[in-house]
């Protein structure tokens, strides 16, 4: 499978979600289709499943393709990747919205509302082979099962490309499957409820709770929205970083109160980073305990340097949001 990009100083992002992977789905309908029939059919764009879906020659924009997912989902990241010749100059990504009182996936019930924008640029003409572009949305939001991609035109035209086509090679989903619990008939939900407790990220108390709601409904994005549910999402970090994702998660609820939306995501997204570097130097440090207690002491001195490193990146990110927490290890004796 796929690995996650790494972090800026080249450690592995290998934890901090186990609740993320990567979400089946089938293209239900385009506007129109270039391809061969063979080319893949309902499964083209799924990596390694297919060669992709490319337009109609002379075909009017933008193009629409509808991809259906197996149920409703919290999706986390929209990545597209496009051959460079025919690359699109965008690639606008719609969520289906199930109204209240309708089931997710109800057929005529959705609404699809814009969750954000992809961007590519054009192919050098100097290049005799196509080169391959890839563009990733980062968002958290509920979709009741659908998500419609709107293909701009080329990003270039030229003897390339004569009939001003555009392609996808593939489109990879990455979520939390069947998020909308609430969204299902009340007989079944309660007794989905009843077999499976169902995490409590809405349910806010406090201060926060009344703000938190208006967001949600406002379509906030989810990560966005500041929630209690520190313990779980940073259980797996060290106490030090969970001490400090805990002063940022509080800040949270002010940038988003305060319309700083992109300010907001940036920290999400560095909260994300520290609770994946939290959870190497845990590893890091009872790796160098159990060598310690079996006596490999050269082993237990390899741990310090990427120890080091980890919590050099920590202090940094620490520093750049001006935290008590960085304050507070800053006036530390030496």
């Amino acid at each position: 499978g796929r690995r996650p990009p790494p972090l800026a100083d080249g450690a592995p992002l290998s934890v901090c979600s186990r609740v993320m992977a990567p979400l089946f789905f089938a293209l239900a309908a385009a506007t129109s289709d270039g391809a061969p029939p063979s080319a893949g059919g309902h499964l083209a764009l799924l990596p390694g499943a297919g060669s992709g879906w490319q337009s109609a020659r002379c075909c009017s924009y933008p193009q629409e393709l509808l991809l259906q997912l197996e149920r409703g989902a919290e999706l986390h990241e929209v990545e597209v990747a496009v051959r460079g010749d025919l690359a699109p100059r965008a690639v606008d990504v719609y969520l289906s919205r199930a109204p209240a009182g309708r089931g997710a996936g109800a057929a005529g019930a959705e609404a699809f509302e814009l969750a954000g924008t992809l961007h590519f640029s054009p192919e050098d003409p100097s290049r005799r082979v196509p080169t391959a572009q890839r563009a990733r949305l980062k968002l958290f939001a509920l979709c009741s099962g659908q998500v419609r991609l709107r293909v701009h035109e080329p990003a270039a035209s030229g003897p390339k490309n004569p009939y001003k086509q555009v392609a996808l090679a593939s489109v990879e989903l990455w979520g939390r499957e069947d998020a909308i619990v609430a969204s299902e008939g009340g007989g079944a939900a309660a007794r989905r409820s009843a077999a499976q407790p169902q995490p409590q990220a809405l349910s806010l108390g406090g201060e926060l709770g009344d703000v938190a709601q208006v967001l949600i409904e406002l379509g906030i994005p989810l990560d966005l929205v500041p929630t209690d549910e520190e313990e779980l999402r940073f259980a797996q970090a060290d106490a030090e970083t969970r001490r400090l994702l805990a002063e940022l998660q509080r800040r949270r609820p002010r940038l988003v109160e305060a319309s700083r939306l992109g300010e907001a995501q940036q920290l999400s997204e560095h909260m994300e980073q520290l609770c994946t570097l939290g959870a190497e130097l845990h590893k890091l440090r009872l790796q160098r305990e159990r060598l310690l207690g079996a006596d490999r002491l050269e082993e237990a001195e390899q741990m310090s340097a990427p120890t080091e490193e980890l919590e050099a990146t920590r202090m940094r990110l620490a520093a750049m949001y001006e935290t008590d927490w960085w304050l507070e290890k800053m006036e530390l004796p030496e």
